[in-house]
């Protein structure tokens, strides 16, 4: 987490979250690096007063009905329901006047000075930060750990963009392989010369002869000529196909025909591995102790789960209940980074559902490695396992509608009556929406219901996502089936990586 300091009244700055290679290189990098900084800081700055949020992220003293009843603005229409310190929204000088400069290793932050007053409109801020006069404390000359982290997110988001660009284009000549034989070289086979075939011919003599034991010349005689001599051929006896050629030589003995080489059966293709999990169920590292109706819940999804992947390693937590009607779950850690619990709620609308989405969680900080991070945070922009998951989010519509929504103050929705209704856009959810972690969390628990084909599972998801809702119109949190199932394959990919899933 970095830090931010006060000085001067009415001025913050923010220091010590720049890279830890950033000091290595030349000013102008570095200066490049921190007006990053205060654009980022601009942006977030102006959310949290969109907002109505002081400098620590908490809703500022709601104005009493006098002062709403009586409001007005030098700037523009005054709006009596506009939050604090803003009354005419962003024409208001508290976010118009607010602005930054920066530094080789800082950003500073400030209002500037109000033409028609001609003060320096930090000093009115100071005022209401104090308190003074008998107001309620109001202080905005600060930014918030939440915006401050986005900050340093985005800003090392954008640095090993940066880092990763050429520092010039490269040239590589194409090599073309050559077909052409060099020149004086044979290529091929040599044809051989025939051996010319000797043809035996002639007699025994047996004048000269050496006999052995057991055998007399008269002996041997009559054996050639009966033809059961072993050592010799019957003299002028040819067996068939063994004459004598038409010159009266001995011919050879005609080739055997060659066998007719039996075909090879060509090999069966194996069908292909029907997906399913692989490894140790997730469930060995979940001890459900949530009870009633969300322990059934719990208990279920933890099924759905194991029916599409398995896991490696995982590290043994509880699973509890609460009755918080401000959040569906929660999954914690502790300061060291490891996992404690998850907390699933019982008035929760989706609670199976939100029991994955927690899961999700435990799996991105336990169970997938996190080669690259930003502080204890999986940088998922960096990670090669989520190369092509980022790809399909970022191309997903309801990724881009999310992003164009978090530009607007305002957007109008139509409603189930069938007549319309403006919503104030919340900035500060649309940012923890964005936020990659959570994207991941959301696309996991949707991946689990598409892969397990639950009927349950489906409904809640249904039910989340529903395209009458205000909530879902506004802000997209959810994918329609046809936008998921990119993202779904790209999930396929991950976990077959990991050998989690076949």
């Amino acid at each position: 987490m970095g830090r931010y300091g006060t000085s001067g009244g009415a001025t913050f700055r923010v220091e010590g979250i720049e890279p830890a290679d950033l000091h290595l290189h030349p000013e102008p990098v570095r200066r490049m690096y921190w007006r990053w900084i205060v654009e980022l800081v601009l942006t977030a700055k102006d959310r949290e007063l969109a907002a109505g949020l002081d400098r620590f992220g908490l809703m500022m003293v709601p104005l009493g009905l006098a002062t709403r009843r009586h409001r007005r603005s030098e700037m523009g229409p005054a709006d009596s329901n506009a939050p604090p310190l803003q009354p005419a929204h962003g024409a208001s000088r508290t976010r118009s006047l607010f602005d930054g400069r920066a530094f080789p290793d800082r950003a500073e932050f400030f209002w500037r000075f109000d033409e028609f007053t001609g003060a320096n409109w930090g000093r009115v801020l100071k005022f209401h930060a104090r308190g003074a006069g008998g107001l309620p404390v109001r202080d905005v000359i600060g930014l918030s750990p939440q915006s401050l982290q986005w900050v340093r997110l985005q800003a090392m988001a954008r640095w090993m963009t940066w880092l990763r660009q050429p520092v010039e284009p490269k040239r590589i000549a194409a090599m073309k392989p050559t077909t052409k034989t060099p020149k004086g070289w044979q290529i091929g086979l040599t044809r051989q010369k025939e051996v010319p075939k000797l043809d035996a011919t002639g007699r025994t003599d047996l004048e000269n002869f050496t006999f052995g034991i057991g055998a007399t010349k008269e002996e041997v005689r009559r054996m050639i000529e009966s033809g059961h001599f072993t050592g010799f051929r019957q003299l002028h006896t040819f067996r068939p196909g063994e004459g004598p050629s038409a010159a009266g030589t001995q011919a050879p003995p005609s080739p055997k025909p060659k066998p007719v080489p039996k075909p090879v059966p060509k090999p069966v293709p194996k069908p292909p591995a029907k997906p399913g999990p692989l490894g140790v169920p997730v469930s060995a590292g979940l001890d459900v102790q949530a009870a009633g109706k969300v322990g059934k819940q719990v208990n279920h999804a933890v099924e759905q789960i194991a029916k599409v992947h398995g896991d490696g390693a995982l590290p043994k937590i509880p699973v509890k209940r609460n009755e918080s009607a401000n959040t569906n779950g929660t999954f914690r850690r502790g300061y060291d980074g490891k996992p404690l619990e998850i907390v699933v709620s019982g008035k929760g609308e989706w609670p199976a559902l939100t029991m994955v989405h927690e899961t999700g969680h435990f799996l991105d900080y336990a169970g997938i490695p996190m080669p690259h991070k930003i502080g204890d945070v999986r940088d998922f922009a960096l990670d090669p396992r989520f190369k092509d998951w980022v790809k399909a989010i970022e191309e997903s519509a309801a990724f881009k509608a999310l992003k164009a929504v978090s530009q607007k103050t305002q957007v109008t929705v139509p409603t189930r009556a069938g007549a319309t209704m403006t919503v104030n856009v919340d900035r500060t959810h649309t940012a923890y929406l964005l936020r990659w972690r959570e994207i991941w969390a959301r696309s996991y628990a949707q991946y689990v219901a598409h892969r397990s084909g639950d009927a349950e599972m489906m409904a809640q998801l249904d039910r989340r996502r529903d395209p009458a809702s205000w909530y879902e119109q506004t802000y997209n949190s959810q994918w329609t089936n046809a936008d998921f199932e990119p993202v779904a394959k790209a999930i396929d990919g991950i976990f077959k990586g990991l050998g989690w899933r076949k």
